[in-house]
């Protein structure tokens, strides 16, 4: 049951955050001083957002990616994977919390979720698991 909501939490974390990048990069959230509106993609898009757009993307679905594997092994995967993907989208909404920062909160909120219910599932595991000497 524990597992099941690892997966939960990571794929939303994962479809959230998709939905997030689109929006913080593709909707129209600047105002210029003549009355128009443009998206990032339009005003800003430099070497730092680009870098920074690509490392959110990468983070978010290898959040997915690590949470869908360590649910359909027989024996649990890593979790360091969980972590650092959660660790990174945490950095990058912190780091951007007041530009487009505020499109990833949900995420990350999501993506620590599934990095403390993964752990737990890791612990229980452990917990269940006779010593060997």
């Amino acid at each position: 049951m524990v597992q099941r909501i690892e997966l939960v939490l990571g794929i939303a974390a994962a479809l959230v955050g998709l939905v997030g990048w689109c929006y913080a990069l593709f909707a129209p959230i600047y105002l210029s001083s003549e009355g128009t509106r443009a998206s990032v993609a339009q005003v800003s898009l430099n070497a730092g957002s680009i870098t920074f757009f690509i490392l959110m993307l990468l983070a978010i679905v290898g959040l997915a990616a690590s949470t869908y594997r360590r649910s359909h092994r027989g024996r649990r995967g890593r979790l360091s994977p969980v972590w650092i993907c959660a660790g990174i989208i945490v950095v990058g909404t912190y780091l951007s919390g007041f530009s487009v920062g505020l499109f990833f909160l949900p995420s990350a909120i999501l993506a620590v979720c599934t990095g403390l219910v993964a752990s737990l599932v890791d612990s229980r595991m452990n917990r269940d698991k006779p010593s060997q000497l």
